[in-house]
C-alpha cells in the first residue's frame, strides 16, 4: 500500500539519492517526502521482521524446507530493497518499477506460505491421518494462483507503463471465472471442510471487492489523465485496488494450501 501511495502521488523521485534521504537517515519531511521517505521506513521495518522471522525459523524449526523458505524469503527483502534503490537511481525504468511491484508480492506470498507451515492449523494436520487428496481440487488452485499472479504483472505493467490495460481488463475476466470455478467446485465437493468454506467465503467477498475497486479505477484513469495532479477519489481507488489485488494472492495461495492440506470433515 505504502509503494502504491508513493506512485499515485507521483513521489518517486522526490528523494533523489539513496540508500540516504538527502543524505540523512531522517530528514524533514515536507511535500512528496512524506511518501517516499514514509515508505522507506515502512520498507526497512518489514526487513527487519523479516530478519527476525528468518532467525526465528532456523532455531526453532528442524524442517529444512522451512528454513530455505524463510531464508529465500529474506533474500527477497534484500533484492526488493536494492530494486527499490535503483528505481530511484535509474530515474524510474519501468522494467526495474514492475521487478520491484511482483517481487513485492512474491516476498507476501512466501510469509503467507511460512505463516501457514507453522500454524496451529497444519501442526494438527501433520500429526492426524489426512483424508484423500482432491487432485482436481489442487489443480484448479494451481490454475487461480497462477493466473492471479499474471495479472498482478499486468497491473504492474499498467501501473508503471500505461500500456496493457486491454490485457489486463481482459485477464481480469478469466482470473474471476477460474476463481468462481474454484469455489463452486469446493462446495459442490467438500462442503463440510469448514475451513475451505470459510475461505472460500473470504476470497468471493475479496473478489467483488476488487471488482469494484477495478472498475473505479478504470473508470478514473480514464476520466483524469495521468498528467494532472491526482484527485484524492483516483488515488484511494487506485491504491486500494493494488492493495486488494495483494490480498487476492493471499487467498489464492491459501486456498492452494487448504487443497494440498485438507482437514477431516466438520473440523
Amino acid at each position: 500500500m505504502a509503494g502504491g501511495l508513493v506512485t499515485s502521488h507521483q513521489a518517486g523521485l522526490s528523494v533523489p539519492d539513496w540508500p540516504l534521504s538527502f543524505g540523512q537517515v531522517f530528514p524533514p519531511m515536507r511535500g512528496l517526502m512524506v511518501w517516499e521517505h514514509g515508505h522507506r521506513l515502512i520498507a526497512a521495518f518489514v526487513g527487519l521482521l523479516s530478519l527476525i522471522l528468518t532467525f526465528w525459523v532456523t532455531l526453532k524449526e528442524k524442517r529444512k524446507s522451512l528454513i530455505g523458505l524463510a531464508w529465500f524469503s529474506l533474500a527477497l527483502v534484500f533484492l526488493q530493497g536494492l530494486l527499490g534503490g535503483l528505481t530511484v537511481l535509474l530515474k524510474l525504468p519501468a522494467s526495474v518499477s514492475i521487478a520491484h511491484a511482483v517481487i513485492g508480492q512474491t516476498f507476501l506470498g512466501l510469509v503467507v506460505v511460512i505463516a501457514f507451515l507453522t500454524s496451529p492449523y497444519y501442526e494438527r494436520i501433520r500429526s492426524s491421518s489426512l483424508p484423500r487428496r482432491d487432485t482436481k481440487q489442487v489443480r484448479l488452485s494451481l490454475f487461480c494462483l497462477a493466473f492471479v499472479y499474471i495479472q498482478l504483472f499486468l497491473g504492474a505493467t499498467v501501473r508503471h507503463t500505461a500500456h496493457a490495460m486491454i490485457e489486463h481488463i481482459v485477464f481480469a475476466i478469466i482470473v474471476t471465472g477460474h476463481i468462481l470455478g474454484f469455489a463452486f467446485y469446493g462446495v459442490y465437493r467438500h462442503p463440510k471442510q469448514k475451513n475451505l468454506m470459510r475461505f472460500i467465503g473470504g476470497m468471493i467477498a475479496v473478489l467483488i471487492a476488487q471488482i469494484f475497486l477495478g472498475i473505479g479505477a478504470f473508470t478514473l484513469k480514464i476520466l483524469i489523465p495521468a498528467v494532472q495532479t491526482p484527485t484524492l477519489a483516483k488515488v484511494i481507488f487506485t491504491v486500494l485496488h493494488q492493495t486488494m489485488g495483494a490480498v487476492v494472492l493471499g487467498f489464492c495461495i491459501l486456498l492452494w494450501l487448504f487443497s494440498l492440506y485438507p482437514d477431516q470433515e466438520n473440523q
